[in-house]
C-alpha cells in the first residue's frame, strides 16, 4: 500500500509540475536598443572656383511637385527659414510628407522639389554641385539630385545618404549624371527617398568649376 501512495504522489507531482510549465508566462525579451541616428555627412569645403547658385536671400524660386504631376509625390511646399542657414540668414525649407521608398533610392515613392529659374543655366565649366543640408528628422534620408536640360532629360544622381542633423557640404559629380546639353540646363530638382514626415533645410546650393 505504502508503495502504490508513492507512486500516486509522484504521479501527482509530475503532473502538477507540467501543469505549471505550461501556464507559466514566458519571459520578455529585452527590448534591443534603437539604432543610433546616422552621422550626418561632413565633406571639406570645395576647392576651385565656386559660384553660388541659390542661398535662399532673395526670395523662393522652389516649387514642390505635390499633385501637380499625379503621380503621389509626396512633397508638399517650399519656404523661406530663418533659424538655421549655413550661409547668410535664410534657407529653403523642404516640406513633405513620409513615403514609402522601397528601401532603394531608385524605385518606391518620393518627394520632389525643383527649380525652372536658375540664376546660371550653362553648366558647361562645372564640375560639382555642393550644398548644406539641415535635416533634424532624426533618421536617414536618400537624397537625390536631378538635372534637365531644355529636351527634359531626366538625369538623376546616384542618392547620397543624409545623417541626422547638419550635412555639410553634400556633394555630387556632374559627370556623372551625363547631361546631354549642359549649356542649356532647364530644371534643377531634388528627389527624397524617406519613410518620415519633414521638413528638412537646405542653403548655400553651390556650382564648383
Amino acid at each position: 500500500m505504502k508503495k502504490i501512495t508513492k507512486v500516486i504522489f509522484a504521479a501527482t507531482a509530475v503532473a502538477l509540475l507540467v501543469s505549471s510549465a505550461a501556464f507559466a508566462k514566458p519571459k520578455k525579451e529585452k527590448k534591443s536598443k534603437k539604432a543610433e541616428a546616422p552621422a550626418p555627412i561632413v565633406n571639406p569645403d570645395p576647392t576651385g572656383t565656386v559660384d553660388l547658385l541659390d542661398g535662399a536671400e532673395e526670395g523662393v524660386y522652389w516649387l514642390a511637385v505635390a499633385d501637380s504631376w499625379g503621380n503621389g509625390d509626396t512633397s508638399i511646399d517650399v519656404g523661406e527659414y530663418t533659424k538655421w542657414a549655413s550661409e547668410g540668414s535664410t534657407s529653403l525649407l523642404l516640406d513633405y510628407s513620409a513615403s514609402n521608398p522601397a528601401n532603394a533610392a531608385n524605385a518606391g515613392d518620393k518627394a520632389t522639389f525643383y527649380c525652372d529659374a536658375l540664376a546660371i543655366v550653362d553648366f558647361t565649366e562645372y564640375k560639382q554641385v555642393v550644398l548644406d543640408i539641415n535635416n533634424p528628422t532624426g533618421k536617414a534620408i536618400d537624397f537625390v539630385l536631378v538635372i534637365q536640360d531644355t529636351d527634359w532629360t531626366w538625369c538623376q544622381s546616384a542618392a547620397q545618404s543624409l545623417g541626422a542633423g547638419v550635412n555639410k557640404n553634400v556633394t555630387f559629380n556632374l559627370a556623372d549624371l551625363k547631361i546631354p546639353n549642359p549649356t542649356a540646363v532647364h530644371r534643377m530638382a531634388f528627389c527624397l527617398f524617406q519613410e518620415n514626415d519633414g521638413p528638412i533645410y537646405v542653403d548655400n546650393i553651390r556650382l564648383v568649376k
